[in-house]
């Protein structure tokens, strides 16, 4: 039967995530070195973003994609279309909010936001599998 992860599998996910967003935020240390912030900030903010932000326009997004590109069976497709989307702007705004006016250039800020995106895209491979088969799943019908 199909399930949600339980707070093992969530807390694996999670963890996953905060240490490709630590290895993330070292990177855009040494990118912009205005950067005060240490890295554990920049991965918990881009981490708590992505909580609060994905699954509300997740949902959403995915049945607007769905609907915009007529995929009629609400596959992955039209969830990581939207999320590829949102994530490239999730990382804009971190690299934002903690690069301030360093973030100026244009090419480097959004060439930083999409190798971003593709970094959290490239973590949901090991995060969704230990949350998978982390134990204490919610079994949903």
């Amino acid at each position: 039967m199909p399930g949600f992860p339980g707070p093992l599998g969530f807390t694996a996910f999670a963890a996953v995530k905060f240490g490709g967003y630590m290895l993330a935020g070292l990177a855009l240390k040494k990118a912009y070195p205005a950067i005060r912030a240490a890295a554990w900030k920049i991965a918990g903010t881009r981490l708590l973003l992505g909580f609060a932000l994905g699954l509300a326009m997740v949902v959403g997004g995915t049945f607007l994609i769905a609907a915009l590109f007529h995929l009629n069976d609400m596959s992955g497709y039209s969830v990581y279309i939207f999320l590829v989307i949102l994530r490239l702007f999730v990382w804009a705004l971190i690299i934002r909010m903690f690069a301030g006016s360093q973030a100026q250039a244009p090419g480097k800020w959004l060439g930083y936001s999409a190798a971003g995106a593709a970094w959290s895209t490239l973590l949901d491979v090991p995060a969704i599998a230990l949350a998978i088969v982390s134990p204490g799943s919610m079994p949903f019908c």
